[in-house]
Parts: C-alpha cells; sequence; structure tokens
C-alpha cells in the first residue's frame, strides 16, 4: 500500500497548485491565525511550537496545518517556522476537495 504523502505528492506534480519557498526563520503560519489551507512540504523542515515553544521537527514530505483545517474555525493551534528553506505545496479546501473526486487512491486511503 502506498503511503499518503507519497499520494498526495504525485497528486501535486500537478501545475495548477500553488508554491510556497519559505526562507530559513520565516513562518508558514502563527498560532491562533485562520488558514483555509493545507500546506504539503516537499522540501525542507519545519519546527512546530506553541506558545514560542519547541514541540517537534517535521522533516519532507508530511502535511502540516491538518488539525486546522478540519476544523469549524480554521485557526491554527500552532505555529509553523522553518528550520531550513522550504517548499510547500498550497492545498485549498477547493484542491483537496478535487483531489478526493479524481484520485481514487487517494479516497481510498482516508476510507
Amino acid at each position: 500500500m502506498e503511503k499518503f504523502a507519497d499520494i498526495i505528492e504525485h497528486f501535486c506534480n500537478d501545475s495548477s497548485f500553488e508554491r510556497v519557498v519559505l526562507e530559513k526563520d520565516h513562518y508558514l503560519w502563527e498560532e491562533n491565525n485562520r488558514q483555509e489551507f493545507l500546506a504539503f512540504l516537499s522540501e525542507g523542515c519545519l519546527n512546530i511550537l506553541k506558545k514560542n515553544q519547541f514541540l517537534w521537527t517535521t522533516k519532507c514530505p508530511t502535511l502540516v496545518g491538518v488539525t486546522s483545517f478540519f476544523s469549524d474555525t480554521n485557526f491554527q493551534y500552532s505555529s509553523v517556522k522553518a528550520v531550513t528553506p522550504c517548499t510547500l505545496i498550497i492545498i485549498s479546501k477547493t484542491d483537496f476537495e478535487r483531489m478526493l473526486k479524481e484520485f481514487h487512491k487517494m479516497r481510498a486511503f482516508l476510507v
């Protein structure tokens, strides 16, 4: 069975997705800010912080912002800061819904 990150990375090779380059020490978002997208980390490392306290480091390939993305409020529960230069693929709710409709492997993985 394919890993979830492999499935998303394959689908996100579609050039219609926005790509963001985040420089070292820059924030993707800060805690309590509203964000209505997921970010797929395709290159680099990110620190996850809560109240400016380090929680963990995440490395590619991974999705960030999942909990907030599926919450009713879309407020971030943590801050995300680049440890190294990072490349991220931005996935809006519309893009995510399209992925579920068009990519049966992703839908099967989630179900």
